[in-house]
C-alpha cells in the first residue's frame, strides 16, 4: 500500500510489465528518484522530465561517452579545475578533444565562464592554428590541430 500517495499511471503497461517481470522493476513510482539519486551519485545534473503533447520526456545534461573515456573525460575536467592557473582555452581544447560536437553554451556551462569568454577563446585558438570548425554550427564539430 502506498502511503496517501495516488497510485503511479503507467504510461505503457506493456513495457512496465516487461521491466517488471525481468527484475527491472522492484516497485512502481520509485524511478524517478532513483534516476535522480544516480545522476547525484556520478556527479551530474538530474535530468529535466517534462511533458509535451502527451509523451513525457527526460533531458539529461551529462557527456555521452563510451564508459572507457567517461574516466578520461571526468580526470581531464577533474585536472583542469584543479589547476586555477590553467587558461581557458586549454579547458576548451580537453573538452574539445573528448566531445568534438560540443556547443559554445555547452563549453561555457561546463568551464564556467560566459559564452561571451568562449567566443574570444575559439577565435584566439583558431588565429594559433590550433582549432578549427569542420562544417556548420549545426551539425558540425571541432577539431584540434595537434
Amino acid at each position: 500500500m502506498m502511503s496517501g500517495r495516488a497510485r503511479p499511471t503507467l504510461r505503457n503497461p506493456l513495457i512496465a510489465g516487461a521491466f517488471h517481470r525481468t527484475g527491472a522493476v522492484e516497485c512502481w513510482g520509485r524511478g524517478t528518484n532513483r534516476v535522480i539519486a544516480e545522476c547525484e551519485r556520478h556527479g551530474i545534473a538530474p535530468p529535466v522530465f517534462e511533458e509535451r503533447q502527451g509523451f513525457v520526456i527526460v533531458t539529461f545534461r551529462a557527456p555521452i561517452v563510451p564508459m572507457a573515456e567517461a574516466g578520461a573525460a571526468q580526470a581531464i575536467v577533474q585536472k583542469t579545475s584543479e589547476k586555477t592557473s590553467e587558461k581557458t582555452s586549454e579547458k576548451i581544447l580537453a573538452i574539445v578533444t573528448l566531445h568534438p560536437e560540443v556547443t559554445i553554451a555547452e563549453l561555457a556551462e561546463r568551464i564556467g565562464v560566459a559564452t561571451r569568454s568562449i567566443e574570444r577563446n575559439l577565435k584566439n585558438l583558431h588565429l594559433q592554428g590550433r582549432l578549427k570548425r569542420v562544417g556548420p554550427d549545426r551539425g558540425g564539430h571541432w577539431e584540434v590541430v595537434k
